[in-house]
């Protein structure tokens, strides 16, 4: 997407530290229905295959392309339409079609060729699609195997290309089965394993078990260390680039996921002592560009976190700085394809271009010889070395090489064939 900027901002790349020293001035950019959000409380966000960002909010569904929203709402003259307006999860499959997931409308997939909403309605026999439940989670296997998480109606799994949907769910009479009804989230991590977080614990179903519904309890309670704890809720589940799997629970508790043990190891805990409420809910975790790890939670703000757990951003400690992400509610992180995060609050959205502190404010200046040229810039490109192309509305071209803040001018000269032809460039 090409933009018209009177204000340039110049990519200066820093060091890692010169980074971490600066994280303190994280800025946010934040969006709200005034930008044409169709409600402040966006639960879920994902981008798709062709790099829109979608934002599931209780009132519809955003579609954003960088410039403005486009909003998705239920018709019920329309069957095309989604099903509800209260948006509970995203997913975009392999294929790209976008997997939606309802309180009350049930499973939803918007075919971005058609631009048709297509809803999984179970028949009256009940023999195939979805009952109208309240869907929590939906995720995609490596073979294309549809995962979709309810909010107390188990787990239903369907294949790529079949129509029926599968259910497995809690049963006392089955030991080895899931262990709640009460979906939180769902993960398939790269080795194929499906895990499951429920309102009371994890479960964890081998890649070659996951249709037969067999579990291993991970975390089966966490009611017994220490002896005041009693939230067992597993709220969210995240693997990094390099594999490791990261658990939060519904007290504010980070775990990692041991692949050789098969079990867990208590990392951290967000709150001083563990709590009961509701404040350290773990809603989200992601991990950046830079190997930081994101933290949402329900009522306590953002933290940030370096790759060896030292903390370097806590937004509880920001609450009134008019750049911070607006709201102690996060809901939902995602990142875009330029390294961006995106953050879902019950305020609206955050936004935060890791590259902001590594950019500098570029005016053009006549006595400045060295700086940008005169002109309304028509479009900025960085090709495959880094180096930065500006092209501006009478000023030329304009290229600044990488690590460089000194710019070379391409304009147009009538006595040099070899000039470039015009100085309006589009």
């Amino acid at each position: 997407m090409q933009r018209s900027y009177y204000l340039i901002l110049i990519i200066i790349w820093l060091s890692g530290l010169s980074a971490y020293a600066q994280i303190s001035n994280f800025q946010f950019k934040r969006f709200s229905t005034r930008d044409g959000l169709t409600s402040p409380i966006v639960l879920t966000i994902t981008k798709d295959k062709q790099g829109f960002l979608w934002f599931g909010t209780i009132n519809g569904l955003n579609r954003f392309d960088g410039y403005e929203f486009r909003t998705f709402r239920n018709d019920p003259t329309d069957s095309t339409s989604i099903s509800d307006n209260w948006i509970k999860c995203l997913f975009v499959s392999r294929n790209g079609n976008i997997w939606i997931g309802t309180h009350n409308g049930g499973l939803n997939y918007y075919d971005p060729k058609s631009e048709e909403f297509i809803s999984h309605k179970r028949k009256i026999d009940g023999s195939l699609g979805l009952p109208f439940v309240d869907i929590s989670a939906v995720c995609e296997d490596d073979e294309g195997t549809l995962w979709i998480g309810t909010n107390g109606d188990g787990v239903y799994w369907k294949e790529s290309s079949g129509k029926i949907f599968h259910r497995f769910s809690d049963n006392s009479s089955n030991p080895s089965g899931i262990n709640d009804n009460t979906i939180r989230c769902l993960f398939i991590d790269s080795q194929g394993n499906l895990f499951a977080g429920t309102s009371k614990g994890l479960c964890l179903s081998q890649k070659n078990d996951k249709r037969t519904g067999k579990c291993v309890q991970i975390i089966p309670g966490l009611n017994t260390s220490p002896a005041s704890r009693k939230s067992p809720d597993v709220s969210s589940i995240y693997e990094t680039g390099d594999g490791r799997i990261f658990i939060g629970t519904g007290d504010g508790t980070i775990y990692k996921y041991n692949e050789k043990s098969k079990n867990v190891e208590m990392l951290f805990n967000l709150g001083d002592q563990f709590q009961e409420t509701r404040d350290n809910w773990i809603s989200c975790i992601h991990e950046d560009p830079y190997k930081r790890l994101w933290i949402g939670t329900l009522n306590n703000g953002l933290r940030i976190f370096d790759s060896h757990g030292i903390i370097l951003y806590d937004s509880r400690n920001k609450s009134t700085d008019p750049a911070g992400p607006g709201s102690k509610n996060i809901i939902s992180i995602c990142g875009d394809d330029a390294g961006g995060i995106w953050i879902g609050t019950r305020e609206g959205v955050a936004f935060f271009d890791h590259r902001q502190k590594q950019f500098l404010n570029v005016l053009y200046e006549a006595e400045n010889h060295n700086g940008i040229s005169k002109g309304s810039v028509q479009a900025i490109n960085e090709d495959k070395d880094g180096n930065i192309w500006i092209g501006t509305h009478g000023g030329g071209l304009n290229y600044l090489p990488y690590g460089s803040e000194t710019f070379q001018h391409y304009v147009h000269d009538s006595n040099n064939p070899f000039s470039i032809s015009s100085d309006y460039i589009l």
